[in-house]
Protein backbone atom coordinates (compact mmCIF):
# COMPACT_ATOMS: atom_id res chain seq x y z
CA UNK A 1 0.00 0.00 0.00
CA UNK A 2 2.32 2.57 0.86
CA UNK A 3 4.58 1.54 -2.62
CA UNK A 4 1.62 2.61 -4.33
CA UNK A 5 1.24 5.66 -2.62
CA UNK A 6 5.13 6.34 -3.02
CA UNK A 7 3.97 5.47 -7.05
CA UNK A 8 1.21 7.73 -7.25
CA UNK A 9 3.07 10.60 -5.68
CA UNK A 10 6.40 11.27 -7.33
CA UNK A 11 4.55 11.89 -10.72
CA UNK A 12 2.10 14.44 -8.74
CA UNK A 13 5.23 15.89 -7.03
CA UNK A 14 7.14 15.94 -10.50
CA UNK A 15 4.13 18.08 -12.65
CA UNK A 16 3.91 20.27 -9.37
CA UNK A 17 7.55 20.87 -9.59
CA UNK A 18 7.94 21.27 -13.36
CA UNK A 19 4.84 23.78 -13.18
CA UNK A 20 6.12 25.41 -10.19
CA UNK A 21 9.26 26.28 -12.32
CA UNK A 22 8.41 26.62 -15.52
CA UNK A 23 4.93 28.81 -15.12
CA UNK A 24 6.49 31.45 -13.00
CA UNK A 25 9.30 32.27 -15.70
CA UNK A 26 6.68 32.35 -18.57
CA UNK A 27 5.24 35.30 -16.40
CA UNK A 28 8.79 36.66 -15.44
CA UNK A 29 9.22 36.41 -19.38
CA UNK A 30 6.09 38.41 -20.23
CA UNK A 31 6.61 40.96 -17.41
CA UNK A 32 10.33 41.03 -18.88
CA UNK A 33 9.48 41.86 -22.64
CA UNK A 34 7.05 44.63 -21.30
CA UNK A 35 9.56 46.22 -19.32
CA UNK A 36 11.84 46.35 -22.53
CA UNK A 37 8.97 46.94 -24.85
CA UNK A 38 9.29 50.36 -27.25
CA UNK A 39 5.20 49.82 -29.18
CA UNK A 40 2.77 48.52 -26.35
CA UNK A 41 -0.59 47.06 -28.45
CA UNK A 42 -3.77 46.27 -27.17
CA UNK A 43 -6.47 44.64 -29.31
CA UNK A 44 -10.24 45.20 -28.19
CA UNK A 45 -12.58 42.49 -30.17
CA UNK A 46 -16.38 43.00 -30.74
CA UNK A 47 -18.04 41.19 -27.18
CA UNK A 48 -19.69 37.70 -28.43
CA UNK A 49 -21.77 34.72 -26.66
CA UNK A 50 -18.00 32.90 -26.27
CA UNK A 51 -15.64 34.72 -24.31
CA UNK A 52 -12.97 32.13 -24.96
CA UNK A 53 -13.26 32.77 -28.29
CA UNK A 54 -12.75 36.79 -28.23
CA UNK A 55 -9.98 35.96 -26.11
CA UNK A 56 -8.61 33.95 -29.37
CA UNK A 57 -9.26 36.37 -31.98
CA UNK A 58 -7.48 38.91 -30.09
CA UNK A 59 -4.45 36.94 -29.55
CA UNK A 60 -4.71 35.92 -33.13
CA UNK A 61 -4.38 39.98 -34.28
CA UNK A 62 -1.74 40.54 -32.16
CA UNK A 63 0.75 37.53 -33.69
CA UNK A 64 -0.50 39.13 -37.03
CA UNK A 65 0.25 42.80 -36.12
CA UNK A 66 3.87 41.49 -34.94
CA UNK A 67 4.81 39.71 -37.43
CA UNK A 68 3.62 42.10 -39.93
CA UNK A 69 5.29 45.46 -38.54
CA UNK A 70 8.77 42.92 -38.59
CA UNK A 71 8.51 42.12 -41.91
CA UNK A 72 7.64 45.50 -42.57
CA UNK A 73 10.99 46.44 -40.91
CA UNK A 74 10.32 47.47 -37.16
CA UNK A 75 13.25 46.12 -34.97
CA UNK A 76 11.89 47.55 -31.67
CA UNK A 77 10.06 44.53 -29.71
CA UNK A 78 5.75 45.09 -29.42
CA UNK A 79 4.51 44.34 -25.99
CA UNK A 80 0.54 42.54 -26.04
CA UNK A 81 -1.40 43.81 -23.13
CA UNK A 82 -4.29 41.89 -23.03
CA UNK A 83 -7.30 42.72 -22.30
CA UNK A 84 -7.87 43.10 -18.15
CA UNK A 85 -4.34 41.92 -17.51
CA UNK A 86 -2.36 44.92 -16.86
CA UNK A 87 -2.31 48.95 -17.09
CA UNK A 88 -0.34 50.36 -20.46
CA UNK A 89 3.01 52.02 -19.48
CA UNK A 90 2.02 56.11 -20.15
CA UNK A 91 6.03 56.40 -21.42
CA UNK A 92 5.21 54.30 -24.14
CA UNK A 93 3.54 54.86 -27.15
CA UNK A 94 0.47 52.56 -27.08
CA UNK A 95 -1.35 51.28 -30.25
CA UNK A 96 -5.05 50.43 -29.95
CA UNK A 97 -6.54 48.69 -32.20
CA UNK A 98 -11.01 48.03 -32.17
CA UNK A 99 -11.50 45.51 -34.49
CA UNK A 100 -15.07 45.41 -36.12
CA UNK A 101 -15.42 42.70 -38.70
CA UNK A 102 -13.27 39.50 -39.43
CA UNK A 103 -15.21 37.40 -41.54
CA UNK A 104 -15.68 35.12 -44.40
CA UNK A 105 -18.53 37.31 -46.93
CA UNK A 106 -20.86 35.28 -48.52
CA UNK A 107 -18.80 35.35 -52.25
CA UNK A 108 -15.97 33.96 -50.16
CA UNK A 109 -13.65 36.84 -50.02
CA UNK A 110 -12.07 37.60 -46.47
CA UNK A 111 -12.27 40.82 -45.02
CA UNK A 112 -10.82 42.58 -42.17
CA UNK A 113 -11.86 45.97 -40.99
CA UNK A 114 -10.82 47.39 -37.88
CA UNK A 115 -9.87 50.85 -36.50
CA UNK A 116 -7.06 52.12 -34.98
CA UNK A 117 -5.67 54.62 -32.11
CA UNK A 118 -2.26 55.66 -31.65
CA UNK A 119 -1.53 57.03 -27.58
CA UNK A 120 2.32 58.84 -27.56
CA UNK A 121 3.44 61.55 -25.10
CA UNK A 122 -0.45 61.93 -24.21
CA UNK A 123 -1.54 62.84 -27.46
CA UNK A 124 -3.89 60.69 -29.10
CA UNK A 125 -3.63 60.15 -32.93
CA UNK A 126 -6.65 59.03 -34.29
CA UNK A 127 -4.96 56.34 -37.49
CA UNK A 128 -8.91 56.31 -38.96
CA UNK A 129 -10.34 52.82 -40.44
CA UNK A 130 -8.10 50.16 -42.32
CA UNK A 131 -9.85 47.29 -44.02
CA UNK A 132 -8.71 45.01 -46.80
CA UNK A 133 -9.98 41.92 -48.60
CA UNK A 134 -8.33 39.15 -50.08
CA UNK A 135 -9.73 36.25 -51.94
CA UNK A 136 -10.13 32.69 -50.98
CA UNK A 137 -9.94 29.43 -52.87
CA UNK A 138 -11.57 27.45 -50.86
CA UNK A 139 -11.39 24.32 -53.65
CA UNK A 140 -13.05 21.19 -51.82
CA UNK A 141 -13.79 20.55 -48.07
CA UNK A 142 -11.25 17.62 -47.83
CA UNK A 143 -11.73 14.62 -45.82
CA UNK A 144 -13.73 15.90 -42.65
CA UNK A 145 -13.73 19.40 -43.60
CA UNK A 146 -9.91 20.28 -42.78
CA UNK A 147 -8.52 21.18 -45.73
CA UNK A 148 -11.66 23.90 -45.80
CA UNK A 149 -10.75 25.00 -42.27
CA UNK A 150 -6.83 25.58 -43.45
CA UNK A 151 -8.03 27.48 -46.43
CA UNK A 152 -10.29 29.52 -44.24
CA UNK A 153 -7.81 30.03 -42.13
CA UNK A 154 -4.75 31.05 -44.56
CA UNK A 155 -7.88 33.33 -45.67
CA UNK A 156 -8.39 34.92 -42.16
CA UNK A 157 -4.83 35.51 -42.03
CA UNK A 158 -4.07 36.95 -45.46
CA UNK A 159 -7.11 39.75 -44.90
CA UNK A 160 -5.54 40.67 -41.52
CA UNK A 161 -1.70 40.61 -43.11
CA UNK A 162 -2.67 43.02 -45.47
CA UNK A 163 -4.92 45.59 -43.20
CA UNK A 164 -1.88 45.74 -40.78
CA UNK A 165 0.77 46.73 -44.04
CA UNK A 166 -2.08 49.54 -43.96
CA UNK A 167 -2.06 50.35 -40.56
CA UNK A 168 1.95 50.06 -40.22
CA UNK A 169 2.28 52.94 -43.30
CA UNK A 170 -0.35 55.29 -41.49
CA UNK A 171 1.91 54.93 -38.22
CA UNK A 172 5.10 55.18 -39.96
CA UNK A 173 3.68 58.35 -41.40
CA UNK A 174 2.63 60.48 -37.99
CA UNK A 175 6.41 59.50 -37.25
CA UNK A 176 5.73 59.70 -33.55
CA UNK A 177 6.83 55.67 -32.93
CA UNK A 178 10.81 55.78 -32.96
CA UNK A 179 12.12 53.00 -35.29
CA UNK A 180 8.62 52.50 -36.79
CA UNK A 181 9.63 53.48 -40.63
CA UNK A 182 8.70 53.13 -44.24
CA UNK A 183 11.08 51.02 -46.35
CA UNK A 184 12.28 53.55 -49.22
CA UNK A 185 12.39 51.62 -52.45
CA UNK A 186 15.88 51.28 -53.99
Amino acid sequence: MKALLIALIRPALAVALVFGLVIPSFAADRAEASKRADLQLRVDVPPSWRPFLDDDIADALARVVQERFRRQGYQGVIAYIEEGRGAPNPDLPLLTIRLHEWRITRSSFAECTLSSLLRTGGQDIDLGLVTNTEMTWIRDRGRFGLAHAHETADAFEDAASGAMRDLYRRIAETGKVPGLELRRKK
